[in-house]
């Protein structure tokens, strides 16, 4: 959901949010050697936002601000779920990653993610992860792979660009009304695509000390809560390999009776989502995006 202009007045009228915002940019530079805080402020001709290097430490820039400003109101979360590299900033705000740690993570996954770029692409479909899977199984299409189980009829695709292209044909060839659409990304996270940086990924984070979360936090990856087990470089890499179980996670949390979420973003880009799998859950559909 990022745009050059994302939380550009909030940066500049609301003090919190700033606050929050400069002190990881001075975490951030240390380890970086560039301002995200520069990136957030950049005209539209000239902005970096959609370069994942650039993309992933400016949205969790935005989603601490964020957490910070909702805090500062008195709204205190009960828990917290991330989706992607969302799992950084829920990370954080749970307390089990000092802001230096998550920095880190952010800094070292954006760089190693840019260098795969042109390696592959991804698309949202409406279908339920089961019914993709035994398709791709029935194609026996082995570069493509879900990326993200979103709800009930959505995922993520992720993988090789032709062969993501060539299995969406084939999907609409069958069903010309079927939703998809391709994202404005050129490489493929949640995919093998991922694997040639594993060695570097976690060797980058060996200084890395996480703690077990005070806030409760359910796992995307596990699609469980975490407990008092450490989110250590190991887990991390799996946030990048591993696919999105967003579904499931949401279900966990209604299990933990969490029905009201509050979506911290630049953009309302999984409320819809969330509301979503809260009714086909039976739930009402009581979700708040943050920013627009």
């Amino acid at each position: 959901g990022q745009s050059w202009r994302m939380a550009r007045t909030l940066l500049a009228e609301d003090g919190v949010f700033h606050a929050t915002v400069e002190e990881f940019d001075r975490v951030f530079r240390a380890v970086a050697g560039w301002s995200v805080i520069a990136e957030l402020e950049r005209s539209e001709g000239d902005t970096r936002i959609d370069n994942t290097a650039v993309t992933q430490p400016a949205i969790f820039a935005v989603q601490i601000g964020l957490v910070a400003r909702w805090r500062a109101w008195g709204i205190e979360p009960g828990l917290v779920v991330g989706h992607s590299f969302g799992e950084v900033a829920a990370a954080h705000t749970a307390g089990a990653l000092s802001l230096e740690g998550a920095g880190a993570i952010i800094y070292h996954r954006g760089r190693l993610q840019d260098e795969t770029q042109g390696a592959g692409t991804m698309a949202a479909l409406a279908m339920p992860a089961a019914e993709v899977r035994a398709k791709l199984a029935a194609l026996g299409e082995e570069n493509v792979e879900i990326a993200a189980d979103n709800g009930p009829q959505m995922v993520t695709l992720a993988g090789e660009t032709t062969a993501l292209h060539r299995f969406l044909a084939e999907l609409q060839a069958a069903d010309p009304d079927l939703f998809c659409r391709f994202l404005k990304v050129d490489y493929a996270p949640h995919s093998r695509k991922m694997e040639q940086f594993r060695d570097a990924f976690v060797g980058s984070l060996r200084g890395l000390r996480p703690r077990p979360p005070v806030v409760p936090m359910i796992s995307t990856v596990w699609a469980e809560p975490v407990g008092d087990r450490l989110l250590d470089a190991a887990y991390w890499y799996a946030n990048v390999r591993l696919p999105v179980r967003f579904q499931e996670a949401l279900a966990a949390a209604v299990q933990h009776g969490f029905g009201a979420m509050v979506e911290m973003g630049p953009h309302a880009t999984l409320s819809g989502i969330v509301a979503t799998n809260l009714a086909a859950l039976g739930k009402p559909r009581l979700v708040v995006p943050s920013l627009h």
